[in-house]
């Protein structure tokens, strides 16, 4: 991975600064593939578009705040923006909040709802232990599904692990099955042998 540089925005609620770094390049050798589409790769990390101030803890989509300047890779000499903080991650509370006190069109919804479903799932992730869904995942998973068949171009694919996820697991194989064979892919033939089994869980994708 390649760093580029880190912007520096401002912050909308309370004009503090915030750093955020970008990737000039990267690639996904030694990455690991969730089937709720989470994807962890060493080499190319996550950039949250949505994200909490650090100074007022406000949820901003950052690139929607004002830009102010940017910082060369690895400046360690002479800090140019010395009150600018690392933005903070959200925690699930967050999210549930946000969502529940946001009027968001439709796209950036779906996004804090992804958020929040592979926020869930960390808990299952990197665990053997396995969890039932809460009421709180349950909720966010069901809306998910709402704006996903609201949309026309969504996949099946991701439609299809929500209600596996769910334990719909008729719903999810229906779902499946009606790709055409051509059109298949490891990935289909993977959660059809989860749905078949009865499966619920966050799986990771053995290829």
């Amino acid at each position: 991975m390649v760093p580029g540089p880190t912007v520096i925005y401002e912050c909308g609620h309370c004009s503090g600064l915030i750093e955020y770094p970008t990737i000039a390049s990267g690639n996904t050798f030694g990455a690991r593939v969730w089937t709720d589409g989470k994807m962890d790769a060493p080499m190319l990390p996550d950039m949250p578009l949505l994200v909490k101030c650090p100074h007022c803890r406000s949820m901003v989509w950052i690139t929607e705040q004002k830009e102010v300047g940017k910082m060369r890779p690895w400046l360690v000499d002479r800090h140019p923006y010395p009150s600018a903080r690392p933005y903070e991650e959200p925690t699930v509370d967050d999210y549930v909040g946000y969502l529940a006190e946001s009027d968001l069109n439709a796209d950036k919804e779906f996004y804090a709802r992804v958020r929040l479903w592979w926020l869930f799932n960390d808990g299952r992730r990197y665990a053997s232990r396995r969890l039932p869904l809460t009421a709180r995942e349950i909720e966010n998973l069901t809306a998910l599904l709402d704006l996903m068949n609201d949309d026309a171009t969504s996949e099946p694919l991701g439609k299809a692990e929500i209600l596996r996820e769910l334990g719909r697991f008729d719903e999810a194989l229906a779902l499946l099955t009606s790709i055409p064979e051509s059109e298949r892919s490891k990935a289909v033939l993977f959660l059809v042998n989860l749905a078949r089994l009865g499966d619920p869980y966050v799986r990771e994708y053995p290829d």
